[in-house]
């Protein structure tokens, strides 16, 4: 598209736009781009650190495109248009970078699998690596391995799901390790105490850890959770 505009403006030798001279209007051949690409590599952009309050040519160009612009007075192509939901599930997948075959998965299955790609953090690292020290009878499900499922979602017609982070499935005991960010935002609060409901009701306890209690007192938290699960 953009090789079809005429800017009436073309750069001279010292990259300022000069009235009177139009811009490329065909397209450039692969080995055309190539060698730009080449010539080009490592340079700053002529118009780097200049706006049109400074500089006339960035001035031209932006009075210009003000009046020339192609899509000017003309309504988006998306104007009064609501995404599907399988449209956000796609945008949410192409940007946490999950393959495309995941596309028609639902979003609760989506969760599950951004949750089976998640590395524990530092705390639940620590905490990991006590019940191993200690043979202590916990298992890391924080990944995806488990799942407890709550009420039908009205709304899609989906079971509500929650994923712990350790569980002792013989003495249904989940540790959760909770971060400043379950206390400061307030959907997280709200989650966190349907999680906890949804956990009660399925007949499972709960210790939940602070990650920066952790950090301060590990010893103190570590063994809290060994007098819990033993």
């Amino acid at each position: 598209m953009r090789g079809e505009i005429d800017f009436k403006f073309g750069r001279n030798s010292k990259g300022q736009f000069v009235k009177g001279s139009s811009g490329f209007k065909g397209k450039h051949t692969q080995e055309t781009k190539d060698l730009l690409s080449k010539n080009n590599l490592g340079k700053k952009p002529w118009n780097i650190g200049l706006t049109k309050e400074t500089n006339d040519s960035v001035k031209k160009q932006s009075e210009w495109l003000k009046l020339n612009h192609p899509l000017r007075g003309k309504a988006p192509w998306n104007k009064d248009r609501s995404m599907s939901e399988e449209s956000k599930i796609k945008e949410s997948i192409s940007k946490t970078g999950v393959p495309a075959k995941y596309f028609k998965m639902t979003k609760y299955d989506h969760i599950k699998n951004l949750i089976s790609k998640r590395k524990m953090n530092s705390s639940e690292k620590k905490v990991y690596d006590f019940t191993k020290k200690r043979q202590l009878p916990l298992i890391y499900t924080g990944n995806g391995l488990f799942w407890i499922t709550g009420n039908v979602d009205t709304k899609t017609g989906n079971h509500e799901i929650f994923n712990p982070d350790f569980i002792n499935v013989d003495k249904n005991k989940i540790v959760e390790v909770y971060s400043r960010w379950h206390t400061t935002i307030e959907s997280n609060k709200k989650r966190d105490a349907r999680r906890e409901e949804v956990y009660k009701n399925n007949g499972y306890e709960l210790l939940i850890v602070w990650d920066n209690e952790i950090k301060k007192n590990p010893e103190i938290e570590l063994n809290k959770i060994e007098e819990y699960v033993r």
